[in-house]
Order: C-alpha cells, then structure tokens, then sequence
C-alpha cells in the first residue's frame, strides 16, 4: 500500500521524468574517491579509462608498470588511467511564505519542487547518491529511485511559510560536494549568499537556481496594493506611476546576486514560473 501511495505521488512529474530520461549530470571539479560512479576522481588509479604513461618513480606502485612497454623499451612506465567516483548531491528548496506566490496555480513552490525532482532524477541516474533538505525536514542520502517517491511524498505535506533562510538549512545540515538550492532569495539573500559563499570555499560545487514567477517579472497593469508575504504589514502600492521603478530596481536586485553568485564560482540559473522544467533542469546540468 505504502508504495502504491509514493507511486501516485510521481504520477504529475512522469512527464518530466521520462524527457530527462538519458540525461547526465557530470561535476566541472575532480572528485575525491569514494564509491564507484561516472565522475572523474582526484586519484589516479589503474581503471580501463587510460590517460597517460609516466615516468617510473621510486615508491610507486609496482603494479601498475606497464611490462610490455618495459619490454619493448627497457625503460620503466606506469601506465595512469583516471579512476571514476559518485557524488553525493544535496537538495535544499526554499519553503518560506514567499515561495507561496501566485497563490492561485502555478507558482514559485510548485515549480522548485517539480524542478528538484528533475535534478534529483538525473543525478540519480549518473549513481550518485541524493539528500533533500526542505526546512526541518531531511531525506538522507542514497543513490535509489525511491529518494523520488519520498522527495515527491514530502512535497505534498508542506506549505510554503513563514520566513526561514535557506541559509539555515545549510548551517543546520551541513553541505555536500555537490550543492544546489532552489529559492526565490526574497527575504533571506542577505544570509543565503554568504552561507553558499563559505560552501564554496569548503570545495562543494554550487548551483544556485534562482526562481521567480511571470507576474513578478510582468506584473499586472492595475494598480494593486502588494504585501511582503514574509512580513504582511508591509505593503507597497503598485501601479502605472511606480511601475517602472519597481521593474528597474527588481532588474538590478537580480543582477546583484548572479554577480555574487558568479564571483563564488557558483552556477547560477535565473528561471520563471513560464519555463518549461525540463528546459531548466537541461540548463543546470548542461550549463
């Protein structure tokens, strides 16, 4: 029962799932050894992927000597071939009130979470073992498809609320070589961009996916009275007067980040509630 359940529960992202079929995700960095996968380790061992000879040296490995070139040449090569490791990768989606935005159909939280469960898939494919992290609420790392059903199964419980930094998830639960959070920054850029800005400098390679809905990018010409989700006593009017400042100034508060985004050496992915998924996730792991 419990899996026919999580089954349902990916039945709205099929669609999805079977466009990302084939789809690889392969790390810009070397990755340190561990288990087995399809990315390229920092060691250098003895795997069928040959590389390069090199020069005999006191202390190495004997038997990695390649002994028919020795034959043939009289001189001493080791024969070097990259090994291949997996990469764990952590989710962490931005579940504050803003998120919540249109209220009605498709919106920002909708669209992070169909997204998360793309990146999820293609990296689950590649071997690598995923974790989700959504406020509190953590999935653990493992490398099978059912880290799709619990991921989609968790998503249906929460409301995007309140305003908690994704910077809180990642101090609380730690990073991972592969880093990629999903969030509309509004309220919490201030405390978000640092926190990635430390995860970089550990080593973890970051994606960082920048989600806003079409009404914030055009929004309506009627004059409406706004409210900041995360602090409703704050309201601002919007209409023909102001609007183009509001645009101006929402155009260079984007800017901002992907300039801090890209000065960490982070992969930054603007993307509205009007693009096509598939589309977005082939963005962030095809750069």
């Amino acid at each position: 029962m419990l899996r026919t359940v999580a089954a349902a529960s990916l039945t709205p992202y099929a669609e999805l799932l079977d466009a990302l079929a084939g789809l690889t995700w392969p790390s810009s960095l070397r990755v340190r050894a561990g288990d087995p996968g399809s990315h390229r380790s920092s060691r250098l061992g003895a795997s069928p992927e040959f590389t390069e000879y090199r020069a005999y040296r006191q202390g190495d490995d004997l038997r990695r000597l390649d002994w028919k070139l020795y034959g043939r040449t009289d001189r001493p090569f080791l024969r070097i071939a990259d090994d291949h490791a997996a990469l764990r990768t952590m989710l962490v989606v931005d579940a504050s009130a803003s998120m919540r935005f249109p209220v009605e159909g498709y919106g920002k939280w909708e669209h992070a979470c169909a997204i998360a469960l793309g990146l999820a898939s293609v990296a689950i494919a590649d071997g690598d073992a995923v974790s989700l992290v959504v406020r509190d609420r953590v999935i653990p790392p493992r490398r099978r498809r059912d880290v799709l059903n619990d991921a989609a199964l968790l998503f249906e419980t929460i409301q995007p609320a309140g305003s908690e930094s994704v910077a809180g998830a990642v101090s609380r639960f730690g990073t991972a070589p592969r880093l990629v959070v999903i969030t509309d920054f509004l309220g919490d850029s201030e405390q978000a961009l640092p926190a990635l800005r430390v995860a970089a400098a550990s080593g973890s390679e970051i994606f960082a996916i920048h989600v806003v809905a079409q009404a914030e990018l055009v929004p309506d010409e009627r004059s409406v009275l706004a409210a900041d989700p995360e602090r409703p006593t704050f309201q601002r009017t919007l209409s023909a007067t102001n609007r183009g400042a509001y645009l101006e100034a929402f155009a260079a508060w984007r800017e901002r980040i992907a300039n801090e985004l890209h000065a960490m050496k982070a992969r930054h992915v603007l993307t509205s509630t009007g693009d096509a998924v598939r589309d977005v996730v082939r963005r962030v792991v095809l750069g």
